[in-house]
């Protein structure tokens, strides 16, 4: 990174800090904000950086209905995790926290 991106990155930071501060002392909320390493990205980077789709759609999206064969009686829940297809909660990196649901 030269030395304009680190300014242009700074500017943005400090734009984004003052915006986390405004939103955690706005009305109440079930949730905060805070720093964090993507704190001095724009929110058009940040989904760029996050965001697996880099192609375009052409056309009419098409859908169709899925039916596997033979199957006539359909359970109104599953719990996954009694099949085994649902792992353990655990801690993918990237700095994130681990959030344990009781």
């Amino acid at each position: 990174m030269d030395a304009v991106e680190k300014v242009q990155h700074l500017k943005i930071f400090k734009e984004n800090a003052e915006f986390i501060e405004s939103f955690n002392n706005g009305r109440e909320k079930p949730y905060k904000l805070s720093i964090n390493e993507f704190a001095d990205l724009t929110n058009e980077e940040f989904k760029a950086s996050r965001n697996g789709f880099r192609g375009s759609i052409v056309g009419p999206m098409r859908t169709t209905t899925f039916m596997y064969k033979n199957v006539t009686a359909v359970p109104s829940t599953m719990d996954w995790r009694k099949k085994g297809a649902v792992t353990p909660i655990k801690n993918q990196g990237e700095g994130g926290q681990l959030n344990i649901l009781e």
